[in-house]
């Protein structure tokens, strides 16, 4: 194995993988065609995919370092701070269609148990929530590693991952993007971060799994057209297409507004904020005989609006986000304080679970629970929004990651469709299909359950999804299965989920509204009538 090399201060912290042939059959629309993308997350990763397979030559531009095991290789593409997630038929789909193999390297086990655990009782008491669909669990970095880990195996030819690389200016007309160096490539160290997918000598493209000697390529080879002795250090990369992956805080999107008139945000954020930690093994907290993998936990304390969110993938361990409102979290100075309130407030917690959980609490980044991203359009001139950049929603509908996996394909589906020669015109098509969706996904969130804050309260539409639920259930022949819970399919777009389930929400409202006169009607003939024709008044 050959150690990373050490990264000038003026060059790129970049990742190549070791030569390999190109998959025959995969260069088509983008034939000679240069992309950039800023963000490695799971959309960043699985569009370099989609555009490796088309052709296109990709370098992607991630601003964190990412965690890598003992060989080198990418386990984690975005930090070591990450959650689990929900994936549904829609980001399983996008995958596959990429040629991404989920059975094999994807730490992505099926849903199998969903429990809401008692607030007092013993660790496994509570009862079992229904599973709306054919799930997986998923942890959000270590899902954007293996398609890391897979796009260089496939594509090892077209792509290069940059890490520690910062997004710095973008020129849309001249199509070139400039990135300043941060953390250790910015000293100029050997980068811990640095890894590839490696192959074994006689091994075929796409086995992903084998073990090579690694190699970084050198700053000159990646970033050829660096602006040199610059005294930022910035590096310069050409592309045809630059897609920003690069979250809700996007500076991608940041820079297009200020450009671009017609590109207008709007952004809501959550009132809550969350800590993570670990609480220990998943079977510690569930009923004998349940699967250690694939399961999905919550604990909640309504009058507090606090929650614990847990979840365990194929390692067996329960990864858990703790929610309360905005502020609370800065009130805890020590693990000894977190310990008390989750005794207090948590009592069915396990005295082991709260002394592992309290000191990574107090030591994990506080986030906000969410935020609501609304784009006026997707693409200016030679750059697309994608992901949470494009349209960033609350977890609680569970899907963020599904939402922007299915844009990624979206994207580059359209490319294919409407041809490359005039990517302007590819990319505003593309803004045209999706933004409908886009929108739709984010308004669904917050009419349907809003932040973490609302999940506490009773509202209208949790009422009417109930109603309509036993409706259909009683009788199915007239009552339609609510909109809602047709999120997970492919085979209905979130524009026509959003039309339809605002209808079945008028009906309810109109049917609500005759029963409460029906009702008014029948207290007056009754008793109001009588009643009043016995005092003369009538």
């Amino acid at each position: 194995m050959q150690p990373p090399s050490s990264i000038p201060a003026g060059g790129a912290a970049g990742v190549a993988a070791d030569a390999a042939p190109a998959i025959a059959g995969h260069a088509t629309c983008g034939a000679g065609k240069k992309a950039v993308i800023v963000g490695a997350g799971p959309s960043g990763a699985l569009t370099a995919m989609l555009l490796a397979k088309q052709g296109w030559r990709v370098d992607v531009f991630e601003r964190l370092a990412p965690l890598v095991d003992e060989e080198g290789n990418v386990q984690a593409s975005i930090g070591p701070r990450s959650y689990n997630i929900l994936l549904s038929e829609r980001a399983i789909t996008a995958m596959e269609a990429a040629g991404a193999d989920i059975s094999t390297g994807f730490d992505v086990p099926p849903l199998q148990v969903g429990w809401r655990h008692k607030l007092r009782g013993g660790p496994a008491d509570g009862r079992s929530s229904g599973l709306p669909g054919r799930l997986k669990i998923a942890n959000r970095g270590v899902l954007a590693g293996a398609l890391v880990r897979t796009c260089l195996a496939q594509h090892s030819g077209n792509v290069q991952f940059h890490f520690e690389q910062e997004l710095h200016l973008i020129d849309p007309a001249t199509g070139v993007a400039f990135f300043r160096p941060v953390g250790a490539a910015a000293r100029g160290e050997a980068m811990a971060s640095s890894s590839t997918a490696r192959m074994d000598a006689g091994d075929a493209p796409g086995s992903g799994d084998a073990g090579a000697a690694q190699q970084q390529a050198p700053p000159e080879a990646l970033t050829a057209e660096r602006t040199p002795s610059s005294p930022d250090n910035l590096v310069s990369c050409s592309f045809d297409m630059l897609i920003g992956a690069d979250g809700a805080n996007s500076l991608v999107r940041r820079i297009l507004e200020r450009g671009d008139s017609e590109l207008q945000c709007r952004q809501t954020r959550d009132v809550m904020e969350f800590r993570t930690c670990v609480l220990g093994p998943a079977t510690d907290f569930l009923p004998p005989g349940s699967p250690k993998e694939g399961t999905f936990q919550t604990w909640s304390n309504a009058k507090l609006q606090a929650t614990i969110i847990g979840s365990s993938t194929n390692d067996g361990q329960l990864r858990c986000v703790f929610i309360l409102p905005a502020g609370e979290h800065a009130q805890f100075q020590s693990a000894a304080d977190y310990e008390a309130y989750l005794r207090q407030n948590f009592p069915s917690l396990p005295e082991d679970a709260v002394k592992r959980a309290a000191p990574q609490l107090l030591e994990s980044p506080i986030s906000n629970g969410g935020t609501l991203t609304r784009c006026s359009k997707l693409a200016s001139r030679r750059v697309a929004l994608i992901g949470d950049a494009a349209h960033s929603v609350y977890p609680a509908l569970g899907q963020g990651a599904n939402a922007a996996l299915e844009g990624a394909r979206v994207l580059t589906d359209t490319l294919a469709e409407v041809g490359t020669g005039d990517i302007e015109v590819a990319l505003s098509e593309y803004s045209r299909r999706w933004l409908p969706s886009a929108l739709a996904v984010v308004e669904l969130t917050e009419e349907g359950f809003g932040g973490n804050r609302r999940a506490f309260t009773l509202n209208l539409k949790l009422v009417q999804l109930i109603c309509q639920m036993l409706l259909h259930k009683l009788l199915p022949f007239a009552v339609p299965k609510p909109a809602f819970f047709q999120l997970n399919s492919t085979t209905i777009s979130y524009a026509e989920i959003l039309q339809r389930s605002r209808r079945e929400l008028l009906i309810f409202k109109a049917v609500l509204a005759a029963a409460a006169a029906a009702a008014a009607a029948a207290l007056w003939r009754n008793a109001a009538r009588p009643a009043l024709a016995a005092l003369g008044w009538a």
